[in-house]
């Protein structure tokens, strides 16, 4: 997960529900941007923590890389099933190479779909990020659960 997701999910409230049904692993240099380069935000006291609690493991920087660069150096190394990003660029970068990747929003579709969470609290948690979120994203996912998935 990029430090950008983790912070929108953080502000949004949604950080810890989708860290008890995901494993969420972040470079070290999330970490600083996310904890140490924020101490003055909220975020970063509650992204601190569930650090602290193994909730969100950290793996060193496979090398010294920088921004999305070291979390996509971080998913080569270790294999994991997708990224957590919603960078443009970023994700641009990802279809170019075939990479899975995920955006804020679509965890909540996820939830949803293995039925971690009702349809009714998935569009409560998509309220909760609309404003972080693009429009785009936004609106792909509520329609998704309007009518694509109905259960």
């Amino acid at each position: 997960m990029d430090s950008d997701c983790l912070i929108k999910l953080t502000k949004a409230g949604l950080k810890e529900i989708v860290c008890n049904n995901f494993q969420i692993t972040i470079p070290s240099l999330v970490m600083k941007e996310t904890v140490e380069h924020n101490k003055d935000y909220p975020d970063s006291t509650i992204i601190a923590d569930n650090i602290k609690k193994g909730i969100i493991k950290v793996k060193e920087n496979p090398v010294s890389a920088k921004g999305e660069d070291a979390v996509f150096k971080l998913f080569q190394k270790h294999h994991f099933s997708s990224i957590c990003s919603d960078d443009k660029k970023f994700i641009r970068m990802l279809r170019l190479f075939d990479v899975s990747y995920v955006t804020p929003a679509v965890l909540i579709l996820l939830l949803y779909k293995d039925k971690k969470i009702s349809r009714k609290k998935a569009f409560e948690f998509l309220e909760r990020i609309k404003p972080y979120v693009s429009d785009d994203e936004y609106n792909i996912v509520k329609l998704y659960l309007t009518f694509g998935g109905k259960k």
